[in-house]
């Protein structure tokens, strides 16, 4: 059956073979060993990001509450009124009126459940005064408090405590909000709880309702794997790796290709039962795949794809990301990193978890959070700081001169007996500076971690390009900043999109504001590739 094409697959009228449960759990655990993890600022994430914006496909999409849920012996399912939600064997009850992704600029709009969501814009947008939402992700750890050890459902797992803010958001408005989060370390899961009320106290006692309504699922059973996540990874090769991925959980795929002139074929941009529900193994699966099924042009087999870019041959020069980790750039100059760090990850401006650093220029909250020792970050930046005016040492980065900053550690504020350090690359001809910062209770790690961490800067081949960040365009003096962020699309040869909205966006904002930028700031795309940008325009 591994070597059979889906064309030949979708021929087959005979019954198919009963399919055994699989040992679920230790298959996760195995897999976590292995596991190429989702990045998502990959290379040649445009098509990817059409694939999520355009309006011209059909997806499957059937109503999240699904039909009344039958129980059976030894299977997990949800009370009435309520429907399963998650990632492998790890979900969590939400009432069935929830709506699945229901964000702005990343930010929840309504009570929801955000998973699978692909490229997050790089914008600012005001949190309602009374919402509830469930993250489930593989980001890692995205609270920063306390963590105890737990077990839920006899499997091992970690809780924070539930810490409670009260600011500004970046949109003007006044939030109060509590958070708690359980990570399933074996899993490589975490589920992410969030309530928004002015009465902390009802917010608190909410977050504890809903996380207590986590549950583990039995082997027999199993959830649809996320999609967004092939697709950014695997790009035109996502369809063959998705129906893989489906095999590889014990799920039968069944293939519909299905026809879309802005989208390249092979993409996966489909699939039912909708990604998150719950199933039994050996269930049958429909994806949908990018393609003419009468052609054959995009048969993909069961067999292991390649990483992208790898044997791409179009006359330019290909990309090569090691495995587990994401290539992050702006311009010329990119970063390598881990797959599983995040995008501007912040607490009033100060990083929280392992993340890049691309500021958009929409302001911060106006709060105060300590950095804690275990933070590693990257940012791109201009001009050059003391320690690289005062250090001579240059050296060579594909073939580009920079001078390297002398790393420098300082004490963390807020964590007595640890340090921060910092140091980066400054290319001259171009002006631009890449730094790497690392907190750590021991001086000597964290300088290791930002040698580690500048070690894997590059210079893009001829024919890429990152996406810049926005920072200094909506922050100029000049008052032009989708005039000046075009220009500098377009002088990194990017087709340049403008799209106006008329409401909704940041309170304050002039004009002509830059709040939503597609594909995000860090992007790795070719040349000619289209950039959108959203600018406000007062009515």
């Amino acid at each position: 059956m591994s070597d059979e094409t889906l064309a030949e697959m979708l021929e087959r009228t005979a019954d198919r073979t009963e399919v055994g449960a699989p040992p679920m759990n230790q298959m996760y655990a195995a897999a976590q060993r292995s596991r190429r993890r989702r990045g998502a600022w990959t290379a040649l994430a445009s098509a990817a990001a059409v694939a999520t914006v355009i309006g011209g496909i059909a997806v499957l999409s059937p109503d999240p509450g699904g039909k009344p849920s039958v129980a059976e012996p030894g299977l997990v399912t949800p009370a009435p009124g309520m429907r399963l939600v998650g990632i492998e064997n790890v979900v969590i009850e939400v009432p069935q009126e929830w709506g699945t992704n229901e964000v702005r600029c990343g930010t929840p709009q309504a009570d929801t459940v955000v998973i699978d969501q692909g490229l997050t814009p790089a914008c600012g947008w005001s949190r309602p005064a009374v919402v509830s939402s469930v993250k489930i992700t593989r980001d890692g750890r995205d609270v920063a408090a306390k963590w105890e050890q737990i077990e839920v459902d006899g499997v091992k797992a970690s809780r924070a405590e539930i810490p409670c803010t009260h600011y500004f958001d970046v949109g003007g408005g006044m939030s109060d909000i509590c958070r708690s989060a359980v990570e399933f370390p074996e899993q490589d899961v975490q589920v992410l709880a969030e309530v928004s009320n002015p009465d902390l106290d009802q917010a608190r006692a909410e977050v504890d309702e809903i996380l207590s309504r986590i549950r583990v699922l039995p082997d027999g059973q199993t959830t649809i794997p996320l999609r967004e996540s092939v697709s950014l990874e695997m790009q035109a090769k996502s369809g063959a790796e998705y129906v893989r991925l489906l095999k590889q959980m014990g799920l039968e795929p069944r293939v519909e290709y299905v026809e879309n002139k802005e989208i390249p074929d092979g993409f996966a941009v489909g699939v039912d039962p909708v990604v998150g529900t719950p199933v039994k193994v050996g269930e049958e699966v429909t994806v949908q795949i990018t393609g003419d099924a009468a052609k054959n042009t995009t048969a993909p087999t069961t067999e292991e794809t390649k990483a992208p870019g790898k044997d791409k041959t179009d006359g330019t020069e290909t990309l090569d990301i090691p495995d587990g980790k994401q290539l992050v750039a702006s311009g010329r100059f990119a970063f390598t990193v881990p797959q599983d760090w995040g995008m501007n990850t912040t607490e009033c401006g100060t990083p929280s978890v392992n993340t890049v650093l691309m500021p958009v220029g929409l302001g911060e909250r106006l709060c105060k959070f300590y950095r804690q020792p275990g933070v590693q970050t990257v940012e791109f930046g201009s001009g050059l700081s003391r320690a690289g005016i005062e250090n001579p040492e240059r050296v060579q980065v594909d073939g580009n001169q920079a001078r390297r900053e002398e790393i420098q550690c300082d004490p963390l504020e807020g964590t007595p007996g640890a340090v921060l350090c910092s140091g980066g690359l400054y290319f001259i001809d171009d002006q631009v500076t890449l730094r790497a910062a690392s907190s750590h209770t021991v001086e000597a790690t964290a300088r290791l971690q930002v040698e580690q961490l500048l070690s894997g800067v590059s210079v893009l081949p001829d024919g890429w390009a990152g996406v810049p960040g926005l920072d200094d365009a909506n922050n100029h003096p000049d008052g032009k900043p989708t005039e000046r962020y075009r220009d500098a699309l377009e002088d990194l040869g990017f087709e340049v999109a403008i799209r106006t909205i008329t409401e909704g966006f940041t309170t304050g904002a002039k004009e002509g504001t830059i709040v939503e930028v597609s594909p995000a700031p860090g992007s790795v795309l070719r040349k000619g590739e289209q950039v959108t940008m959203t600018v406000t325009k007062n009515d």
